[in-house]
């Protein structure tokens, strides 16, 4: 079996028992996922955080250096139908579930892609990142190799508003476990970063200015910051996030509802960047530029209503048919975190937060 791999190591800080650990053990996932025998199998790479050489390594009780991000990898077949890609989907799991007990961090096996359809998907971020960042270790052939590696400029502005759409929802998730003193706390602050990164870098998208490496995209969002009136405190932020997701550590803030605050602001104010508007835009005003702006859209049409219809099976609003599904949810979620603050049931009412889960898996 030939291994393919983008970068020497897989974390940012080149902790050596850590990387010890993954070059025994993302092996071995590759073996176990091999050993299941299945004939349309065309290879498995790690991609995230780990694959493109930047995962987090954080200090256990011990004080042990242990993982922190979950290893996401990515199966691919060859020639393999709608029925049978989901039957290899349901052989992996048990791997899966097996290596999440084993590690204490969540081992996730993306959707089977024939690689073939690899060029349907070649203008996703989450696609390019993996082009630009992965470790095969099962297959024969190169199994990216016919996935084309984009510019940093040719990422699809749509791209970036579909990182705010999922960072909203982490936000969501994240007050609704905001108490005092909260329960999980890697789980809050995972998601309080990753809403201040993903606002920033879904700016830098929108305005063609996305870098692959973080030290880069860094500096681009302080240039950015500085353009756009933005208080520097933001670009601060965004540092810091970036370090916590280098070398994570999960210690509680002294106030839970301030820290999910800062955050949902920082956010706020990236929904307002990203479509084009100032940084204290009314919320209105954000939500009929979201609506109205094409270059997020990419092409307006009655393929989105399709797409909307055959997801959620309901059309929605007729002023929403034409605009592409991520930006419906966007505007929804953005509506709800815009006048939000943390409370013991979190932002909206129940019933709305419920709609907005149901709506964003079927829609992600």
């Amino acid at each position: 079996m030939t291994c393919y791999r983008t970068h020497i190591c897989c974390t940012a800080n080149r902790e050596p028992e850590v990387e010890a650990l993954l070059e025994r053990v993302v092996p071995a996932i590759g073996a176990d996922v091999l050993a299941l025998g299945i004939p349309e199998l065309a290879g498995v790479c790690l991609g995230g955080g780990y694959g493109r050489g930047e995962g987090g390594v954080c200090a256990g009780p011990d004080g042990v250096p242990r993982l922190f991000n979950d290893l996401d990898f990515f199966v691919f077949s060859s020639g393999a139908g709608r029925r049978r890609k989901r039957e290899i989907d349901r052989a992996v799991e048990p791997v899966a579930r097996r290596w999440t007990r084993a590690l204490g961090i969540d081992v996730d096996f993306g959707p089977v892609k024939n690689t073939g359809d690899l060029g349907r998907v070649s203008h996703t971020l989450m696609f390019q990142e993996l082009k630009h960042g992965y470790w095969q270790v099962c297959g024969e052939a190169d199994v990216l190799a016919a996935l084309p590696a984009l510019r940093e400029s040719e990422l699809p502005p749509l791209e970036g508003a579909r990182l705010l759409l999922n960072r909203g929802m982490g936000l969501l998730m994240a007050a609704e476990r905001v108490r005092d003193g909260a329960e999980d706390a890697g789980f809050v602050l995972r998601n309080l970063n990753k809403a201040v990164l993903g606002g920033a870098e879904a700016q830098l998208i929108c305005a063609h200015r996305y870098r692959w490496r973080a030290r880069e995209r860094l500096e681009a969002f302080g240039a950015l910051a500085a353009e756009r009136g933005l208080a520097p405190e933001r670009v601060q932020e965004y540092a810091a996030a970036l370090e916590f997701r280098r070398t994570p550590r999960v210690r509680p803030p002294d106030d839970w509802r301030a820290a999910w605050e800062r955050a949902r602001g920082f956010w706020c104010e990236s929904v307002a960047g990203a479509a084009g508007c100032a940084v204290d835009a009314e919320t209105e005003t954000v939500l009929r530029q979201l609506h109205a702006d094409r270059s997020l859209h990419g092409r307006k049409g009655i393929r989105n209503l399709l797409r909307w219809v055959v997801k959620t099976h309901s059309p929605g609003s007729v002023c929403d048919w034409l605009d592409a599904p991520e930006l419906r949810m966007l505007r929804r979620i953005y509506r709800l975190l815009a006048a939000a603050e943390p409370d013991r049931n979190g932002p909206g009412v129940p019933e709305e937060r419920a709609l907005l889960y149901r709506l964003w898996r079927v829609i992600s």
